[in-house]
């Protein structure tokens, strides 16, 4: 019960209270951890920014892996097992999943599905996964293979539809089974059909999400969407300091720490390495401290000028309150209706 007060409660709130002050020296930890297992990937989708990456390529060790669990299980509350890359294609991905679990932690996944097979779909429902995003993009094989480049529209689509099954036969209520589209030039008039296709089956999220410029490093982006497609057309003259830099942790397949997860094209804001330092010795760095004094000031530097996925307006600690109890009341309706979740993102950052 102690660990989860201080993970679910007092953690979030030193958080909170340290955006809000804008205090560059912080008091919570991560509540956030996005664990980059690898950035090799086997698609070459048009919506990544890992096509414009100068980063080398591999596999995060499992010495690595381990001690980031060590250090963040306390504080915690969600931890991603992705970034840049397809997860399936760590040969220890499972083994990671259970190690998150037997640490208390909630640990969710994003998949591109193509090596979804028979085996790995039985080894993920049985891994305790909490979370788990299908990214399909189109509801033909002609917008699919357009978006997800090496993609193959049939082979995904069985695989999806077999790990449904699969999960409704087992009774199971984990994963958080979420479908996945991107709003691009190529999707924008799918959308509804996106909907009505998945509407009935056993998906418990539909995601119609905003396309990402990846802060700016798309670099064809005009070519792949317009504007209102974005999370924001154009980037706003009253910018709040990001939330992210009070929030989250990013830990790169080779160990570097940053606090964006754009930052895994190229990694521009590394503020250390696991392997060498503790993550609350990088979580309160000089570096990362001067950060967050930068964007108290309105001082937007190396790829944060570019973003254009932050808070529409400065929150105050009412906003935070609403918005807590409004997220537990829909989760509350949504589980006790069993009704589907339908979202269409409008902002990439979420505060909680």
């Amino acid at each position: 019960m102690t660990t989860h007060i201080r993970k679910y409660i007092i953690n979030p709130v030193l958080t909170v209270i340290g955006y809000l002050t804008c205090n560059p020296r912080v008091f919570n930890a991560p509540t956030v951890t996005s664990i980059e297992v690898t950035n090799c990937c086997n698609l070459n989708c048009i919506i990544c920014s890992r096509r414009f990456s100068d980063r080398d390529l591999g596999f995060m060790e499992m010495d690595v892996f381990k001690k980031i669990i060590h250090e963040a299980k306390a504080a915690s509350r969600f931890t991603w097992l992705h970034l840049l890359g397809e997860p399936l294609l760590h040969p220890r991905i499972f083994d990671m999943i259970k190690i998150c679990k037997e640490n208390g932690m909630r640990v969710g996944l994003s998949t591109n599905a193509v090596l979804l097979d028979a085996d790995r779909s039985r080894q993920l429902l049985d891994s305790g996964l909490d979370s788990c995003i299908l990214a399909f993009d189109g509801i033909d094989k002609a917008t699919y293979e357009k978006v997800r480049v090496g993609g193959h529209y049939e082979l995904v689509g069985k695989n999806i539809d077999a790990f449904l099954r699969l999960k409704e036969s087992l009774k199971l209520s984990r994963p958080w089974v979420v479908i996945q589209t991107v709003e691009t030039s190529i999707t924008e008039n799918q959308k509804e059909e996106f909907v009505l296709r998945w509407k009935e089956r056993n998906v418990d999220e539909i995601l119609i999400r905003k396309y990402s410029t990846g802060a700016g490093q798309i670099k064809d982006k005009d070519s792949v969407t317009k504007p209102e497609h974005r999370y924001l057309v154009a980037p706003l003259k009253h910018r709040p300091p990001c939330f992210l830099l009070w929030n989250s942790a990013v830990i790169l397949w080779n160990g570097d720490v940053s606090v964006c997860c754009h930052d895994g094209t190229n990694g521009r804001l590394v503020f250390g390495n696991i392997k060498r330092d503790p993550l609350a010795a990088i979580w309160n760095s000089p570096k990362i401290r001067e950060l967050r004094q930068k964007h108290a000031r309105s001082e937007f530097p190396s790829i944060c000028k570019d973003c254009l996925e932050y808070p529409l307006f400065y929150p105050s600690v009412f906003y935070f309150l609403l918005l807590g109890l409004r997220r537990l009341g829909k989760k509350a309706t949504f589980l006790c209706q069993g009704r589907k979740r339908i979202v269409s993102h409008a902002r990439e950052q979420s505060h909680f």
